[in-house]
């Protein structure tokens, strides 16, 4: 059964943005509370969902 995400959809959704705006998504995930291996996993997928 998978489990839910940790992170809401909002947080993850701010750092595809920022990645996809060419912000610097790490500040966006440390800010938001995402560790940045679930970050690059986030950015790695292209999507927050």
């Amino acid at each position: 059964m998978p489990k839910d995400p940790k992170h809401g959809l909002r947080a993850r959704t701010r750092v595809l943005n920022a990645h996809q705006q060419e912000r610097d998504w790490v500040i966006d995930a440390d800010c938001n509370g995402i560790p940045t291996t679930i970050a690059c996993d986030i950015v790695r997928a292209g999507q927050s969902e």
